[in-house]
């Protein structure tokens, strides 16, 4: 890596270990197969994995399972039983098939679930489907009654961006964390994106409220200057090809499975090899961005979405045309 090149504190590997799903979601990014990851797929995910960050040198890992929807694999258990025991595992979820009997399960085998609302519930279920918001309020208390911790994520978009803090205040009694990103317009999502004068209140917000009342995760790019600004240290920004990787059901792997360019499999390829000598990977690292975000002061601390600019532009490593600061 070049001496300007980002290195992680922190990295997390997301794991689709499953394409099939309960819903079909407007803004989704998963092309449904049909396929669930085997358990022995898995290991050899984990055991590379676990070589990356000791090549890496990284403190704080952990494992991200999704899918499609992960509580629709036929031997979820199990495949909970395997990440947990290599490393931190986050569940991430639509929150519907969670029943008591799961909740205890997920307790038994989560740091954390990651649970999807999509704003006020008119407008989550004319994206997820009539009732999505109550089945997926009644999994989310369970999960609280079960002591797991709890997230909640939001994709904000033309559509709901002016629910995002009234869910915050209703779901807060329910989470430890609250979360939000930018829809991304591939997969055939015809969802609009975010008016950016609404988008940069909600970012200005939501960074009010990090100090305050809840925890709120600064996973958007666009915390990263007003973290500078503060005299804040550590990572913000895209976590594409930096803090973060992405395995498919079938071992693909991805920067991030909304940056959909493919990068090799782990059943022929490295994730170290894929992770230190892709030239996307050292691309992304470098932040070897174009246009306005090339020419940004806070290029290395926000750098813009990655996935937002191959969406819009073409060009992984383009301009993001939602920047809120431009």
């Amino acid at each position: 890596m070049t001496a300007e090149a980002l290195s992680p504190g922190e990295f997390f590997l997301q794991v689709h270990i499953t394409s099939r799903c309960n819903l079909a979601c407007g803004h989704c990014y998963v092309e449904e197969s049909g396929v669930d990851m085997p358990p022995d797929l898995l290991e050899l995910v984990l055991e590379q994995f676990q070589e990356l960050v000791r090549d890496l040198i990284v403190p704080t890992t952990w494992v991200q399972l999704t899918g499609g929807e992960p509580l629709v694999h036929p031997e979820i258990e199990r495949m909970l039983m395997i990440s947990s025991a290599s490393c931190a595992t986050r569940l991430l979820t639509n929150g519907i098939l969670i029943d008591t009997q799961t909740a205890e399960m997920l307790q038994r085998h989560c740091a954390s679930v990651q649970v999807s609302f999509d704003g006020s519930s008119d407008v989550h279920d004319s994206w997820r489907g009539a009732g999505s918001y109550d089945d997926a309020l009644r999994g989310l208390v369970r999960l609280r009654d079960a002591g797991v911790p709890t997230i909640v994520r939001t994709t904000v978009a033309a559509d709901n961006q002016a629910t995002v803090f009234g869910l915050l205040d209703e779901l807060s009694p329910h989470i430890d964390g609250f979360a939000v990103s930018r829809v991304v317009p591939i997969g055939g999502c015809s969802i609009a994106q975010p008016d950016t004068d609404a988008y940069r209140r909600i970012v200005y917000g939501l960074y009010g409220r990090h100090f305050s009342d809840i925890r709120i995760r600064l996973m958007d790019p666009f915390f990263g200057p007003l973290m500078r600004a503060d005299g804040m240290h550590g990572f913000c920004g895209c976590s594409a090809g930096i803090c973060g990787m992405c395995v498919t059901e079938t071992g693909d792997v991805y920067p991030c499975r909304r940056l959909p360019i493919r990068l090799g499999n782990v059943q022929s390829d490295s994730l170290v090899d894929l992770y230190r000598d892709h030239p996307l990977m050292r691309s992304l690292r470098e932040r070897a961005v174009s246009g306005k975000c090339g020419e940004c002061a806070d290029r290395m601390v926000c750098g813009g979405s990655r996935c937002i600019a191959l969406a819009l532009t073409g060009d992984p490593l383009g301009p993001d045309e939602g920047c809120i600061f431009a």
